[in-house]
């Protein structure tokens, strides 16, 4: 096919070969200017190969493994073609360093339970939520956080999960808007906001089933360092035991059905 018989267009299928991305996250991984990555994405889409989607202000680009010819033939000639060429490997390691693909909750591989816990600034309870489930059962979730108006994280949060063995001095506060907008994927979603801020979590991709814990906000205690600190290792445990639950519900619910229930299609 003509379409295939340029190499930009054979990395360009390599790369959608992970999932769907967008213009601007082949731009980087590619390494190449908009203007070339858009007109060899409509050269594909305008062969059939490619399928495209808008969500909100953003296009997503995808292999159209709906055409036959395009998943019995196509993408396997493109792999033999690139499979481990010096050239793609590079590609994929750019693209890998995105954070669309860093963290991404919905590649196919990826068997765990996604887990997304929102809080107002994704600054304290949502990510301490976050780090215990990964650190607690990595090998059978997948935790991310987000807040509705996201802010730097509390540094007295930061010591007390220290004191807890969890170092997040290096997780970052997210907009849950933002990842509505990167079409991130979750079985589960955990709102620990207060009840009157629930009405501004939006509902997720791929969403199952969700969970709220009204949990106390650090940042409204008052007081001295040593009194926060002592209130904020309450809700740090508490927050602990409820991620402890919440990975004996979800494990038991796939462990009697003998399936997961969380990480089938919906």
């Amino acid at each position: 096919m003509q379409a295939l018989g340029d190499q930009t267009r054979l990395r360009i299928l390599m790369l959608l070969s992970h999932g769907e991305l967008r213009v601007d996250d082949l731009m980087r991984a590619l390494d190449l200017p908009q203007s070339k990555v858009s007109r060899h994405l409509a050269y594909l889409k305008n062969a059939s190969i490619l399928k495209d989607r808008r969500q909100w202000n953003q296009i997503f680009y995808a292999v159209d493994t709906h055409e036959s010819a395009v998943a019995e033939v196509v993408m396997p000639f493109v792999r033999s073609l690139l499979d481990g060429a010096r050239e793609t490997e590079a590609d994929a390691r750019r693209l890998r360093a995105l954070p669309l693909f860093a963290n991404r909750l919905d590649s196919p591989d990826d068997r765990r339970i996604k887990v997304l816990f929102i809080c107002v600034h994704n600054s304290a309870r949502s990510q301490m939520a976050e780090a215990f489930l990964n650190a607690l059962a990595g090998d059978s979730f997948r935790a991310e956080s987000a807040g509705i108006i996201p802010s730097s994280i509390n540094p007295l949060v930061i010591a007390a999960m220290k004191e807890a063995g969890l170092d997040i001095s290096r997780q970052r506060s997210k907009s849950v808007g933002d990842l509505g907008a990167e079409n991130r994927a979750y079985d589960i979603v955990v709102t620990v906001c207060a009840e009157s801020r629930l009405a501004a979590c939006p509902v997720m991709r791929g969403e199952k089933r969700r969970f709220h814990w009204d949990i106390e906000d650090p940042s409204a205690i008052v007081g001295g360092v040593d009194e926060r600190m002592a209130a904020i290792r309450i809700i740090r445990d508490r927050i602990k035991m409820h991620v402890e639950r919440l990975i004996d519900i979800a494990l038991t619910e796939t462990t009697e059905k003998g399936e997961s229930p969380w990480t089938r299609n919906a």
